[in-house]
């Protein structure tokens, strides 16, 4: 049909063309259908031509035809009234025909094409003779012109000339995508028998194992789809290598985590902090499941602790008494204030932990609270300083090193209104060469003290020359009146000389090698080699002491008085206790001398010892009085337990070995005395006189006893009521002896004879062989 309607108008436009030459060449104007449905066209000379029926088959032979933008034909460029007439749609109706619609709401039957024989089309194409090609295949069906192409779309419909029909080509079917996480792929529409796309995703920390149908992979080269599917992809989780940068302060091994899986990272302990846990990019990693899809270097963070520590002013007082400070860093601690001392710092034990404004000299580096303080010690270790105490007596000083005073005339540190009441540490130090010359009413390194404690210190060479003494003095190389009933002196070293000038025997003058005058209850290790001489009462120890408990006292320094003089003390004026205490140096005094105290009240000697010579000096009187350990006054009643004397006693009026002339209550246990005993007017071993109240128990005197009037081998023989001598021996001659108390015997070192027959004590007594007993506590020193 279409090589007929071709050949019709070519004809046409032949006849029409040959009449345009004969009548000349009209120009067409319009074009236009008449009431017969013929177009007609019009041209410029008024004539008009009925070009046919109008149809598809003259439009398409009319040159060049186009539709204007507002749907009206243009023929050979002439825009017509002509509405176009297009196609607007496919569709099969109830027959089994192939519809067309067109533009302006005619439509067309185009013939049997029923949808059982759509099913499973693919191509459909026209063959010359105008019969379908369907598939490759050509059929009997006859196809109209009209139809050019047709395809089938996504979802399996026919799509004719472009355009998509209703009728159904192919059964197409739906595959889903499950990813397994939080993301969503599109669902594909897939031809029967036909591959679906494969979808490219990507999953953080994962690596894509494939797609899976059910249990099976699916193949997507190979693999065709024939019905709905939902394909799920499968993951496997990334494994990841950590390791750990701290700095080089911690050995770590690496470990290897899986992403989105639990992991434990390794943890750290530091002193003074709290480990926070590992970081990356400034963040913490917490423990939980892993989420980062690296491989990773993670670095150690800390958080410094933090402390509150105690604040002890040690006396003084401090604005706030707890403070908060940070391991590892600086700090200010407040100053504390006081009446005494100046603050040098904040102490933990011996390490200054800040300089004096509280400011800290290294970070803080203890990891826990603590209690701080300042013994508000001040160090020193020059000549200067010594003297900057007279500037702060309350205070606490501490010797560093060594001091030398030579050539320095010392002014005495304290007065009697003004005492020292700190503390000076020598710290095993030495002070040498102090020099105190002229008159003073106060000489010492220190003139007057109060409650003091002085303690490790070591004093040598010291030279006191008190010249024109015209009132009362007090000298002692430490110490020249110590007054207080909270005071301390321990572990002391003294020597050198003291000496004082011929005063007037109105004038009282107090001297000893470490204090003049004492009130200090405790004394402890002091040991004098000064030499003093010429004071109303000297002592190696001290002039005078009030007393209390004293221990470890020794002196080997000369003892010289003008009245009273002892090895330890001149005089104790009130109750005192003495043990492990001794002197070797000679004692010499005009009235009365002991071997460690002249004179005192209530005494009580225990394992002491006198090794020197004791001399009294004075005129033939009963009251002059010299003895090995205590000489005595009236009221002296002193006990004296485990303590010997082994140096010459001597006196004008009485002499004994142990104790001199005493009133009344004198009990000797456990003593002995092998020094010569020489007194004019009583001499005794033991005791040369006492009124009443008199015990001697296992004691010995092997010291001979000489002299020009009564002499006694233990105790004189007239002494007064209550007298008691048991279990006591001699073995001094008894040429010229006017009483013989006692028992005489020979014997040296008998055990058998001691032990044995005299019942004397194996642990209190020790027995050589060749030696009189001696005390077992000597052995020991």
């Amino acid at each position: 049909m279409k090589k007929r309607f071709l050949l019709a108008l070519t004809v046409l436009f032949c006849t029409f063309s040959l009449s345009s030459c004969v009548m000349g060449t009209p120009m067409v104007t319009n074009y236009y259908i008449d009431s017969n449905n013929n177009l007609i066209v019009e041209y410029d000379n008024g004539t008009t031509q009925d070009l046919g029926e109008y149809g598809e088959d003259i439009i398409d032979s009319l040159g060049t035809v186009t539709i204007s933008d507002d749907g009206y034909y243009v023929i050979n460029g002439i825009k017509t009234e002509i509405l176009a007439k297009t196609v607007t749609g496919y569709s099969v109706n109830s027959d089994g025909h192939i519809v067309v619609s067109y533009s302006d709401g005619t439509a067309e039957d185009l013939g049997a094409l029923g949808e059982s024989a759509a099913n499973g089309i693919e191509t459909i194409t026209i063959s010359e003779d105008g019969y379908y090609v369907i598939n490759g295949v050509k059929t009997e069906v006859y196809a109209l012109d009209n139809i050019e192409t047709i395809t089938i779309s996504e979802d399996g419909y026919y799509v004719v000339n472009g355009i998509e029909t209703t009728i159904f080509a192919i059964n197409v079917y739906t595959v889903t995508f499950n990813t397994g996480f939080n993301y969503s792929v599109s669902s594909q529409k897939v031809q029967d028998g036909k591959t679906v796309s494969e979808p490219h995703i990507e999953r953080t920390g994962y690596t894509l194992d494939g797609w899976y149908l059910g249990t099976e992979q699916w193949r997507f080269i190979s693999d065709v789809v024939t019905k709905n599917i939902a394909l799920s992809a499968r993951w496997t989780a990334n494994a990841y290598d950590l390791t750990f940068d701290t700095e080089g302060k911690f050995a770590v091994d690496g470990i290897t985590v899986t992403y989105d899986a639990e992991y434990t990272l390794p943890t750290l302990e530091k002193t003074g902090h709290t480990f926070l846990g590992w970081s990356y990019n400034g963040e913490i990693v917490d423990n939980a499941v892993w989420k980062i899809a690296s491989d990773v270097t993670l670095e150690d963070e800390w958080r410094a602790n933090t402390y509150v520590i105690t604040l002890d002013a040690n006396g003084g007082n401090v604005s706030a008494s707890t403070v908060t400070v940070t391991y590892g860093e600086s700090y200010i601690l407040p100053i504390p204030t006081n009446d005494f001392g100046v603050f040098r710092g904040w102490y933990y034990g011996d390490v200054k932990l800040t300089d004096e404004t509280g400011a800290s000299l290294f970070d803080w580096a203890y990891p826990q609270a603590i209690t701080v303080t300042t013994s508000w010690i001040v160090d020193i270790d020059s000549a200067d300083e010594l003297a900057d105490i007279a500037d702060s007596l309350n205070g606490h000083y501490r010797l560093t090193g060594d001091i030398n005073l030579n050539g320095i005339d010392w002014s005495p540190i304290g007065s009697e209104s003004n005492p020292f009441t700190g503390i000076l540490d020598g710290n095993g130090h030495t002070i040498s060469n102090l020099s105190v010359t002229g008159y003073k009413r106060l000489s010492g390194l220190f003139g007057a003290c109060s409650n003091q404690t002085i303690k490790n210190l070591t004093l040598s060479n010291v030279a006191i020359s008190i010249t024109n003494v015209t009132a009362q003095i007090f000298v002692g190389s430490l110490v020249a009146l110590e007054t207080g009933t909270e005071s301390s002196i321990s572990n002391i070293i003294t020597s050198g000389l003291i000496t004082i000038a011929s005063h007037s025997s109105t004038i009282t003058s107090c001297a000893g090698g470490v204090i003049g005058y004492a009130t200090c209850p405790s004394l402890e290790d002091l040991s004098n080699d000064v030499s003093v001489s010429s004071a109303t009462y000297v002592g190696g120890i001290a002039g005078i002491s009030s007393g209390s408990s004293y221990c470890g006292l020794y002196n080997s320094g000369t003892i010289s008085s003008t009245k009273y003089a002892g090895g330890l003390f001149s005089s104790i004026t009130n109750a005192a206790i003495i043990k492990e205490s001794s002197n070797a140096g000679s004692v010499v005094a005009v009235e009365s001398a002991g071997g460690l105290i002249a004179s005192g009240r209530t005494i009580t000697v225990d394992e002491c010892f006198n090794s020197g010579a004791v001399t009294c000096t004075g005129t033939s009187s009963n009251q002059y009085t010299a003895a090995g350990l205590v000489s005595g006054t009236y009221f002296c009643a002193p006990t004296i337990n485990n303590s010997y004397n082994t140096g010459a006693i001597t006196s004008p009026g009485m002499a004994g070995g142990i104790v001199g002339y005493i009133a009344s209550d004198v009990h000797i246990t456990h003593c002995y005395n092998s020094g010569k005993v020489d007194g004019d007017y009583y001499s005794g071993g033991i005791l040369p006189f006492a009124l009443s109240n008199v015990s001697i128990t296992e004691s010995i005197n092997h010291g001979n006893v000489t002299g020009n009037a009564m002499k006694s081998t233990l105790a004189h023989a007239q002494m007064g009521n209550n007298v008691s001598i048991d279990s006591s021996y001699y073995s001094c001659s008894t040429s010229g002896l006017t009483d013989t108390s006692g028992i005489f015997t020979t014997e040296k070192y008998s055990s058998v004879f001691y032990v044995d027959t005299l019942f004397w004590d194996d642990e209190i007594w020790s027995f050589s062989d060749s030696s009189y007993p001696t005390l077992a506590w000597e052995s020991a020193e």
